[in-house]
């Protein structure tokens, strides 16, 4: 199970570093990746039909991944993970509005907790918030500065490690920065979004509470 984990988040380095200015992220705990959690399944009541979707489409990127790994092809692990999102996008077409605004509460607390930057490039959280074209601005300035990262580790897997670390570093300053520019009205807003807590198990990374080893 760690292994497969382990596997998947290497390979995810991997391919991050020649697709990292297409895909603006690199391994990232968003929509698509939470809905594969089960505490998260159950808060939107999704349907045992909706379930297998999500494990099959889950389970192909693992594999279209663990094989770009193994022949070494980024370009073949870029687009299992293309392949994904498009899967994932067409799961999420048929949730109801409720259970599309709780999912994005529900990924506004896990950014939160492991200091995604990233969600604040959602277009339905700058509507929530009215975001500010200066504090869009600090979201395109942590990109910029993420790339550079990235694009000085290409071809070299110890750079990528070290990148992903200063990239961590830079995430929780960049996210702070923004979140402690919100307004009065910008706070409340937020605190709104996230809505009720739902204690998502996190299986590595700055949001992790514990040492369970999860598979997701």
């Amino acid at each position: 199970m760690m292994r497969k984990l382990l596997l998947t988040l290497v390979m995810a380095v991997l391919v991050t570093l020649p697709v990292y200015a297409q895909f603006g992220r690199g391994f990232v705990m968003d929509g698509n990746f939470l809905l594969g959690r089960p505490e998260v399944q159950k808060e939107l009541k999704l349907t045992d039909e909706q379930k297998k979707d999500i494990e099959k489409a889950s389970k192909t990127m693992r594999e279209a991944l663990r094989k770009a790994f193994e022949d070494k092809d980024m370009d073949a692990g870029a687009k299992a993970r293309e392949e994904f999102g498009k899967a994932m996008s067409k799961i999420r077409e048929g949730f109801k509005s409720e259970q599309q605004k709780r999912l994005l509460g529900i990924e506004a607390q896990v950014a939160e907790r492991v200091n995604r930057v990233g969600i604040f490039k959602e277009k339905a959280v700058q509507k929530a918030l009215d975001l500010t074209d200066k504090q869009k601005a600090m979201v395109t300035d942590y990109e910029k500065d993420v790339k550079e990262l990235f694009d000085d580790a290409k071809g070299d897997f110890k750079k990528a490690i070290e990148a992903f670390k200063k990239v961590q570093t830079l995430g929780k300053e960049s996210f702070s920065k923004v979140v402690k520019s919100f307004s009065e009205e910008q706070a409340k807003a937020w605190k709104e979004l996230k809505g009720e807590e739902v204690k998502v198990e996190i299986p590595f990374g700055p949001g992790k509470k514990d040492k369970k080893k999860d598979e997701f």
